[in-house]
């Protein structure tokens, strides 16, 4: 009888995000040996993953409020429980807590007879520290779950060696890298649609954000770009908290010039990439840890790549490619001088984005980096007598 493997995320499954696709490749990677449950958010799947090969169980969204961090933390509990009774119900041999959630730190304090593995996409409580009185109280509070939760854990997943040194100091467990990347799908999917046909034959160079657009990613800094540069056309793409506010920023200075443009499907996302001229991401400052696997999407469509990023993990990767400018996160200035020189450039060439494209073939496909957690879970099949 296979041993029963139970996935755990807070994140909606299944949608083009970096959660979802994380711990797809992690089911899709042990379906055939294990008994494969993802415990999610959601509703049901969506025309993006047809053919799911394992089980999935959902549990509703709940509001809150998600800027007040006591509010947030009743919320997630709230969200939480309906997660571990679905996991409960399934009754795991092992445990595969993907956070960022911090609550799903207490699996391996509640589940103690399965196996514990905790993958951590992002060291959250990082970022509280800085955030005033509640955010340093919860900066303690989550890094001691933290602490005890891994001890009791038999391995512990991490995507970078930023997060493995912060990890590294709370717990004696072992820690694996797992690094983000993409999948071969999806990679094949990118270079298929690239020609590498020139885009830059107009006068107005267009400039795309897609992503979340919440309070994290500071897009405010578009806003301000399209007030400053009128020969830019600027379209953001997506949802988030923050949407709201941008729009109504931009109609009040009355700017022509920036777009924002719902959250789209894959094949119209990709249509809206091949239009723009320059790719745009950020993250903050404090985000230090953090790899956005949107970056390896960007890297691959034959564009300039502007990314925002403090000195830390996402540079670190970001400089290994062609055509990627590095800038100071939420920096006007550098942004207008980078995409001034690029107005000035000649186009991409040929040979820099078929260079990022075997960077990402070599280091990057996602298929590969997860392979050390089959190889944990094997040795323990194997132990257990558990695998076919």
């Amino acid at each position: 009888m296979k041993k029963k493997i139970a996935i755990v995320s807070s994140y909606y499954f299944p949608d083009n995000k970096a959660t979802s696709n994380r711990i797809k490749s992690f089911a899709e990677l042990i379906d055939n040996n294990f008994d494969v449950e993802l415990v999610v958010f959601g509703k049901q799947p969506i025309s993006d993953f047809p053919s799911l090969q394992y089980e999935v169980e959902y549990c509703p969204e709940v509001e809150f409020q998600k800027k007040n961090l006591i509010l947030r933390a009743f919320g997630e509990i709230k969200e939480t429980l309906c997660l571990f009774i679905k996991v409960t119900k399934f009754k795991p041999d092992i445990v595969i807590s993907s956070i960022p959630s911090p609550i799903l730190l207490f699996m391996p304090l509640v589940f103690t007879r399965a196996m514990h593995v905790v993958d951590i996409r992002d060291v959250v409580w990082e970022y509280l520290k800085d955030l005033g009185i509640s955010g340093r109280l919860g900066y303690f509070l989550i890094k001691l779950l933290a602490k005890f939760a891994f001890n009791k854990s038999s391995y512990i997943l991490v995507t970078n060696s930023h997060e493995k040194k912060s990890i590294d100091k709370l717990t004696k467990t072992q820690i694996i890298t797992v690094g983000n990347g993409i999948s071969t799908e999806k990679y094949r999917s990118l270079i298929k649609s690239v020609s590498f046909t020139s885009t830059k034959s107009h006068q107005r160079l267009t400039l795309i954000y897609a992503g979340n657009i919440g309070y994290a990613q500071k897009l405010g800094i578009l806003v301000d770009l399209a007030s400053s540069l009128k020969f830019i056309n600027i379209r953001i793409v997506g949802r988030g908290n923050d949407r709201d506010r941008l729009i109504n920023l931009s109609e009040k200075k009355a700017l022509s010039n920036i777009a924002f443009i719902d959250q789209l499907n894959w094949d119209e996302l990709l249509r809206e990439y091949h239009k723009a001229d320059i790719i745009f991401g950020q993250i903050g400052r404090e985000f230090h840890c953090a790899i956005p696997s949107k970056i390896f999407e960007s890297v691959l469509l034959g564009k300039q790549l502007i990314f925002a990023a403090p000195v830390g993990a996402a540079s670190n990767v970001l400089s290994k490619f062609k055509n990627v400018h590095l800038i100071e996160p939420e920096n006007l200035k550098q942004l207008i001088s980078v995409i001034s020189d690029i107005a000035d450039s000649e186009e991409v060439p040929i040979h820099n984005a078929r260079y990022n494209r075997a960077l990402i073939e070599k280091e990057f496909i996602r298929e590969n980096l997860v392979l050390p957690l089959y190889n944990i879970l094997k040795n323990y099949c194997n132990t257990h007598r558990a695998c076919k």
